[in-house]
């Protein structure tokens, strides 16, 4: 029976079968308090012989986002061939499947270095025989720093190195992935795990497709997929990055909409959204030309198709009088 089987054998038969699928918008950020799959090869101690003496945990506070901001703490040992002796850790549950299937183009993860060793950061590809392949891309992590963000190319063969002799293909274990490791290593032709005293913080481990503005940013994460930039500025929160925010300065995105639920609408065309625009007869500026259309619609509390209804609930009152007077006395529209 099953049960009688030697441990290592049991262990070994829980690695070989995959249990999840990847998914393109996949993120583990450990905001339930679980390594959400994320662990060393050995069970944790006292649980069989070889045992892990320091299996991955999370911690609930001092993430990237700060207080309250969990992350997973990965410690290994450096006492080498012995369990937890190699910083890193691996996903074999929804960390599996096909990655090619899933439009898997980039791997972005936040880390800190938590100890005081350099640490060379690569992603790592298994398959059910033990094929295996090494992202040709590296991270270097100094001690002492803060948390960085961090992309790294998987969506082609070229962006991978084969490791283990034999027929099998780049992309064959592209397809039929089994485990996936995040981990340290200096070697950039064996990819060999190594064993390191070592202590590091992953966060916000994602999986995304394609970047169409190339800013480093999937499409999935990016705010605003199509206009480059790299440090996702906001300055008002409201989910459409700088770039592309056709109000710089008032809210009207994906995450703060206007008051009727819009997303930077914009009635005119004119490239400034209804929020910050009180330029209604569109020859550039905010007049008394403009308040002269205002005023009669505020008077029947209905927007006359100039877009006097700013805030866009469906009535022109004083709620949009306050979003057209600071563009009145600056006698522009916009930010």
């Amino acid at each position: 029976m099953l049960r009688r089987l030697p441990w290592f054998a049991l262990v070994l038969l829980a690695l070989a079968a995959p249990s999840g699928a990847i998914m393109d918008g996949q993120d583990d950020d450990f905001r339930d308090g679980t390594t959400q799959g994320w662990r060393h090869g050995q069970p944790p101690c006292p649980a069989v012989p070889l045992c892990d003496p320091n299996p991955p945990f999370v911690v609930l506070d001092g993430g990237p986002a700060g207080s309250g901001d969990a992350f997973l703490q990965v410690d290994s040992n450096g006492i080498d061939l012995e369990p937890g002796s190699r910083p890193g850790v691996f996903n074999d549950t929804t960390w599996a499947g096909d990655w090619t299937a899933a439009g898997i183009q980039k791997v972005q993860f936040d880390i800190r270095n938590l100890g005081s060793t350099t640490l060379h950061i690569r992603l790592k590809l298994e398959a059910s025989n033990f094929e295996k392949v090494c992202s040709q891309q590296a991270v270097t992590v100094p001690p002492g720093g803060g948390w960085q963000h961090i992309s790294i190319d998987v969506g082609s063969d070229s962006d991978w190195t084969k490791l283990v002799a034999g027929s099998y293909t780049i992309s064959f274990v592209r397809h039929n992935v089994v485990r996936a490791f995040i981990f340290h290593t200096v070697s950039t032709s064996s990819c060999a795990k190594e064993s390191l005293v070592a202590s590091f913080g992953l966060d916000n481990i994602q999986a995304h497709g394609p970047d169409a503005d190339g800013d480093g940013w999937a499409d999935t994460l990016d705010n605003c997929p199509t206009d480059p930039n790299p440090a996702q500025t906001d300055s008002d929160t409201d989910g459409a990055g700088d770039a592309c925010d056709n109000c710089l300065l008032v809210a009207n995105g994906p995450l703060l909409p206007d008051a009727g639920g819009g997303s930077q609408r914009d009635t005119d065309a004119d490239g400034f959204g209804n929020v910050c625009d009180c330029d209604f007869d569109g020859d550039g500026f905010c007049t008394i030309t403009d308040f002269n259309l205002f005023l009669p619609d505020f008077q029947t509390s209905t927007d006359s198709g100039v877009g006097t209804d700013m805030d866009g609930d469906g009535f022109v009152a004083i709620s949009d009088f306050n979003l057209f007077l600071p563009g009145f006395v600056a006698t522009v529209p916009g930010p």
